[in-house]
């Protein structure tokens, strides 16, 4: 069953607590205008459903969980008035648990939204991370300056943020990009049961938790 029709974020409702959120737009899941467009759909959903309580994101692209910010063919404006930032901010405060499952490389903007998420997991073999930009000349402006230094620390920042290098899974779940790195033969199971572990708890203390905890997170607001 899909909550709604969508074209780039394919959105599955497994059960009426646990949605799955698939990024489907080959060969290389480039946040591009439709991306932005179901990007806001699903938000207004998620806020909107009494009965969600996780939703997973993951990508039917075997190589790319999102490969980076479409800067030549997108127009959408998405850094005008700060609606990336109050779109990020509206997951970090959604009344939900919000799961990364990365399989493929997360890059650019594909690891800010992965960092913006609540909780991250990423195959063993297949899932890598970075933030890129310093090798165009630019620097990454779509939150990563934000949410790395409180959750690697400081130098550990600087070395993703400034060496511009590629982590994979198992490197990426020491310096906490990951929450964990798991083998791919069992990372689809291992999501699965965890969402559905989740799904059976109660909503109220699933908000609760999440708020106190993004109270002592020291989150950044969308004027930063």
């Amino acid at each position: 069953m899909t909550a709604f029709p969508c074209d780039f974020i394919k959105v599955k409702q497994v059960t009426p607590a646990y949605w799955r959120a698939t990024f489907s737009d080959p060969p290389l899941n480039l946040m591009n205008d439709r991306f932005f467009c179901d990007l806001a759909k699903l938000l207004d959903a998620i806020e909107a459903s009494r009965d969600l309580k996780v939703v997973v994101f993951d990508s039917s692209v075997s190589d790319f969980w999102i490969a980076h910010y479409d800067a030549l063919g997108s127009r959408y404006p998405w850094a005008e008035d700060g609606w990336w930032w109050k779109s990020l901010l509206r997951l970090v405060h959604a009344p939900v648990l919000t799961v990364a499952s990365i399989r493929g490389r997360a890059r650019g903007g594909g690891s800010e939204l992965a960092l913006a998420l609540d909780v991250r997991f990423g195959s063993r073999e297949h899932a890598i991370i970075s933030q890129f930009e310093i090798t165009t000349g630019t620097l990454p402006a779509g939150g990563a300056l934000e949410w790395l230094p409180t959750q690697i620390g400081r130098s550990r920042a600087l070395e993703v943020a400034i060496g511009g290098q590629d982590f994979p899974a198992e490197l990426a779940e020491r310096y906490g990009l990951l929450n964990r790195a798991v083998p791919d033969s069992e990372f689809d199971n291992f999501v699965d049961a965890f969402a559905r572990r989740v799904a059976l708890f109660d909503k109220a203390s699933i908000t609760a938790i999440k708020k106190l905890v993004n109270k002592r997170s020291g989150l950044r607001t969308a004027e930063d």
